[in-house]
């Protein structure tokens, strides 16, 4: 859990890598295939990440994307 103040997504990346799923046989899965998640978790960082992994995101776009901050 987050405190109220504090954007779910910064706990999104820690969270997934502590899942163990489990399957048929031998040693649970690290990774899911598919990654389901609102509008708040729309960022190239976490998309990335999905990529990295294998994982589908299914993740709606935002309307707005935020500017890059400056330097």
């Amino acid at each position: 859990m987050s405190p109220g103040e504090q954007a779910d997504s910064r706990y999104f990346m820690p969270l997934l890598d502590q899942i163990s799923l489990p399957g048929s046989r031998g040693r649970p899965r690290k990774r899911c295939r598919y990654v389901l998640a609102d509008k708040g978790y729309d960022s190239q960082v976490i998309r990335q990440y999905c990529d990295r992994y294998g994982m589908q995101p299914v993740i709606p776009l935002r309307k707005m994307h935020r500017k890059p901050r400056p330097g």
